[in-house]
């Protein structure tokens, strides 16, 4: 149904006032609207569209053009760029996730080094964000970090004219283009090749090895975030249903969801299970701690430290003992020496990124279904799989070969078990295996 505007006096239109103190009164299907903008606002009113609420919309929007005529800016008190996130955070920080608290936190401090922390927030203007922009270019930063950077400014900007805490701004209206030849960084996946010999550098019987192969099989098979499999307890692991629980306050977007074992995945649980024995670990955690600090124990001195000659005049503060998971600095570093090992080339920002794209990767291969690859690895967002499930170089070995009529290009498909292990065997020698 169309609009039909409602006369004004001294307007023309349904419209009546000053650019920028405009107000617009029209009908619209069963109602009679009136919108206007204040305090950077759009608001808005509505009656029914008959002669009477037509008369009382008609009188009411005369009255409010009458008082935005007369009106000056409110005025709103200037704050600085700390006290603008103190505000931001008091009131958003309850509904997001601890990681991306974090990830706020750090990229707001970086402006705020930047630009200081004592800057009347009201005086940062588009200027500003080039120069910005231009110094974390300067330090090296890559593009995705620095579109992150610009957008969490832009997002507290938004939070705080909504909440009307400074005047209305251009800041948030940033446009953050990326120049022909500057690309985003696209992370890098693993092939099934490099896991094979990735994974052969690791001994499950080794105290120092099992973690990070077991987590290696879970991220190239299961394709999981890094958080999210290294905080994984035994009580999400049910061997007799077969699968992994992923509980929601361990996942990014808070997914509640079971996900089968492929039996690559089962056996490395397997392995784990039996370091658990092996060790005597009775805390929750599937990766608990290679120290006895880490895993809530306290440490038994070594008889050198009894000796009269070393005891401390005073005693030593006690420190906290704490149950914590595996780190992934730990398993970042037991990569990289496992591909240096290998003889794998070392790729910038792939760590266990590059396996979780390897997962959706080769459920893709199999399926040919990109949700049933997303599905798999937990995402639902199908702009995240074009990042995702980018074009390899053996899909398109086997489009050439098509092309050409070579049917051995479309037969050899990327080999997907890089798994060796035994499952519950392994489990079973690494607790006759384990010293005393």
């Amino acid at each position: 149904m169309t609009r039909k505007a409602i006369p004004l006096a001294g307007g023309k239109d349904g419209r009546l006032g000053r650019r920028g103190a405009m107000v617009r009164a029209f009908t619209d299907g069963d109602l009679a609207r009136v919108f206007w903008s204040e305090s950077g606002r759009q608001r808005k009113e509505s009656w029914p569209n008959t002669p009477a609420g037509r008369a009382e919309a008609k009188a009411y929007a005369e009255g409010v053009a009458e008082r935005l005529a007369h009106k000056g800016p409110a005025a709103i008190p200037a704050i600085t760029l700390r006290e603008l996130f103190d505000a931001y955070w008091l009131a958003e920080s309850p509904g997001l996730r601890g990681k991306t608290q974090i990830g706020y936190r750090v990229r707001w401090k970086q402006f705020e080094l930047f630009a200081g922390r004592s800057t009347l927030a009201h005086t940062v203007t588009l200027e500003r964000l080039d120069e910005y922009r231009r110094a974390l270019t300067t330090q090296g930063r890559a593009i995705n970090q620095v579109g992150h950077l610009i957008g969490t400014v832009k997002r507290v900007y938004r939070w705080a004219i909504a909440r009307d805490l400074i005047p209305p701004s251009k800041v948030p209206s940033y446009r953050f283009k990326v120049k022909r030849g500057e690309k985003r960084i696209e992370m890098a996946e693993y092939r099934t090749e490099e896991a094979e010999r990735i994974l052969a550098q690791w001994s499950t019987k080794d105290a120092r090895a099992w973690r990070p192969y077991v987590a290696t099989v879970l991220f190239a098979f299961a394709g999981p975030r890094q958080s999210a499999a290294l905080q994984l307890e035994w009580r999400d692991i049910d061997f007799e249903a077969g699968e992994i629980h992923w509980r929601p306050e361990l996942d990014k977007i808070g997914h509640d969801r079971r996900q089968p074992m492929p039996e690559q995945v089962r056996e490395a649980m397997w392995i784990a299970y039996g370091w658990r024995l092996a060790t005597g670990y009775t805390g929750p955690f599937v990766f608990y701690g290679a120290t006895a600090a880490s895993r809530g124990q306290v440490r038994t001195p070594k008889a050198w430290e009894l000796l009269p000659k070393n005891q401390r005049p005073a005693p030593a503060k006690v420190r906290a003992v704490l149950d914590k998971p595996w780190t992934y600095s730990a398993y970042n570093q037991a990569l990289r020496n496992a591909e240096a090992a290998a003889d794998v080339p070392h790729v910038k920002y792939r760590a266990a990124h590059g396996w979780r794209r390897m997962a959706a990767g080769n459920v893709l291969e199999l399926t040919g279904n990109v949700k049933d690859a997303l599905d798999w690895i937990g995402d639902k967002d199908l702009r995240v799989g074009q990042r995702y499930l980018r074009g390899r170089n053996d899909r398109m070995d086997a489009v050439a070969g098509l092309l050409t009529g070579d049917s051995a290009a479309t037969q050899n498909g990327p080999e997907t078990d890089p798994s060796k292990s035994s499952g519950e065997n392994e489990a079973v020698k690494a607790v006759e295996s384990t010293p005393n």
